[in-house]
């Protein structure tokens, strides 16, 4: 929020969603966020965050970068899923 602050940007409240650690409690947050419309991009701060708004699209038939840009921090682990 500071970065966007310190370029004159303005965040939205409203389309900023705070998880936690329950996955099922998680994905229904991720799953729901195309209510009442579908964001543009989605910022995953953690890799098991990652995994399962990537679950979500498949299961919404949401195209990852046609309908929905992702911004992700991943450990290289899990790199060759991706690609």
């Amino acid at each position: 929020m500071d970065a966007l602050k310190d370029y004159g940007l303005v965040a939205d409240v409203n389309l900023i969603v705070y998880c936690d650690n329950n996955d099922e409690s998680n994905y229904q947050i991720i799953h729901h966020l195309r209510d009442p419309q579908i964001p543009d991009s989605l910022l995953s701060s953690v890799q098991k965050l990652a995994l399962l708004s990537y679950q979500s699209c498949i299961d919404l038939k949401i195209n990852i970068p046609r309908d929905l840009k992702s911004i992700v921090f991943l450990a290289l682990k899990c790199l060759s899923i991706l690609l």
